[in-house]
């Protein structure tokens, strides 16, 4: 039902790389501006070419084809402003931008598909010295992916994800820390799962002069864990929701030591943990 044949006529592939970075960071001021680019053009590409006859059997070969790339954008600048003596307050904004083209064959019919997404990102933080450390973030991503055949059907996606997180340690040997996880999908079929938030918490006690530390650990303490994704290609689009382990609790002692050398210099150093 299905015959494999080589070509050995196939060019080799090649790809052209181009990246540029740049980062600039000014510590008396706590700013930093950080920007990353890159594009890949791949020439001669290998892809599988399939035929189906009127019997519905199908053959298969490999072509090379032309105009393959890819293009990445990624930008980042973070700022801490000094409220008093013991506050600080921290923002940051950013976004990440892609394409991405790729050639294949339906049935003997060359197609092109262009990927294009963006997801820009903003966070606030604020920190109140050996007491409390706080941060929120939000990053939604938009994609669409293009065809340049009319018998395939464009497609539009959506995800959001806000995340925060807390450090509170104002009482002494004592430490609280919440994070919590939002998703949002709102482009999934009706019988899944849109939205969970995954939030983890843990407290601990410093033991042992500040060596060891006993802490009590809760993952997914809501119990909505889920990953539902969507993919689309050319010839379908699939939602998934895969089985993962939700809420749990961990007990857990960890103890950090130093050996130091003959000349007092350290020599190892690690954390062994116990759970």
């Amino acid at each position: 039902l299905n015959t494999v044949q080589g070509n050995p006529d196939l060019e080799p592939i090649n790809t052209h790389s181009f990246y540029v970075n740049y980062n600039t960071f000014n510590f008396q001021s706590g700013s930093g501006f950080y920007l990353y680019a890159n594009t890949d053009i791949r020439n001669n590409a290998v892809v599988a070419r399939t035929t189906i006859d009127e019997n519905l059997l199908r053959r298969t070969t490999f072509e090379n084809v032309q105009g393959n790339y890819n293009v990445n954008v990624n930008s980042f600048y973070n700022k801490k402003i000094k409220i008093d003596s013991i506050r600080t307050f921290r923002y940051n904004y950013g976004f990440n931008a892609g394409l991405n083209r790729n050639v294949n064959f339906n049935n003997d019919v060359q197609f092109a598909s262009l990927i294009s997404s963006i997801g820009p990102r903003l966070g606030v933080g604020l920190e109140v010295k050996n007491a409390v450390n706080l941060s929120l973030n939000y990053s939604p991503n938009f994609s669409r992916t293009t065809f340049n055949l009319d018998v395939f059907q464009n497609q539009s996606f959506t995800r959001h994800q806000a995340f925060f997180r807390s450090t509170v340690s104002a009482i002494k040997k004592w430490e609280w820390i919440n994070t919590v996880n939002y998703n949002f999908n709102p482009d999934v079929a009706d019988d899944f799962q849109r939205s969970a938030v995954f939030w983890n918490s843990s407290i601990s006690y410093s033991v042992l002069k500040d060596k060891g530390k006993i802490s009590l650990k809760v993952y997914d303490l809501l119990n909505q864990n889920t990953n539902a994704q969507r993919t689309a290609t050319e010839n379908f689009i699939q939602d998934v929701q895969s089985t993962v382990l939700q809420r749990y609790f961990l007990v857990g002692f960890s103890w950090k030591f130093n050996s130091l050398g003959s000349k007092g210099k350290p020599n190892n150093d690690g954390i062994i943990y116990f759970d």
